[in-house]
């Protein structure tokens, strides 16, 4: 009787876990923007007006190496000193050019550990960009990710922010250049 109680418990634990596959993604990330918050403030070392554009987008990473961890020794001597890219473009009469004053917007996610049982890595990010000069004509970013074995993510497109814009804007049509 003893070993029938164990074989139902492994048929029943068998039937559980079956009935929860787990979901597979590429190893390559995949990024969606979700929306872009533009708030100003005055910056209370210098007085000036700041805008701080928060972009929100989802992140999934199949193979669970996003991030980097900035404990490790190894850190200050890596090339991968960031996984955050973003290019800045501004509309004139029409025709859209690259940001005319050098600014680096490239930034660095670190590493989070895995939750649970997944091979995967999913979350929103919030990433804020603090823009300290007055800009006259409609900006977007164009952003991608890397992760660690060097992949990269699908480039998403912001919506233009306006000058003097403060607020939310969404974008439901998820804009992808690949």
């Amino acid at each position: 009787m003893k070993n029938h109680k164990i074989y139902i418990v492994i048929f029943l634990f068998s039937i559980i876990t079956s009935c929860y596959e787990q979901q597979k993604y590429p190893p390559e990330p995949r990024i969606d923007f979700r929306m872009i918050v533009v708030e100003d403030t005055i910056n209370p070392d210098l007085g000036n007006k700041e805008f701080i554009h928060s972009i929100y987008f989802k992140i999934i990473d199949g193979d669970n190496n996003f991030g980097v961890d900035t404990t490790e020794e190894y850190y200050d001597d890596s090339l991968y000193k960031e996984n955050i890219f973003i290019d800045i473009y501004y509309q004139e009469n029409g025709n859209i050019y690259p940001f005319p004053i050098s600014f680096d917007a490239n930034g660095l996610v670190p590493a989070v550990p895995p939750v649970g049982l997944n091979d995967y890595f999913k979350a929103l990010i919030i990433y804020d960009i603090t823009i300290t000069i007055p800009y006259t004509f409609p900006v977007r970013y164009e952003f991608y990710v890397i992760d660690r074995d060097f992949n990269k993510s699908n480039v998403q497109v912001t919506p233009w922010i306006y000058p003097d814009f403060t607020g939310v804007i969404t974008d439901t049509n998820n804009l992808i250049i690949d």
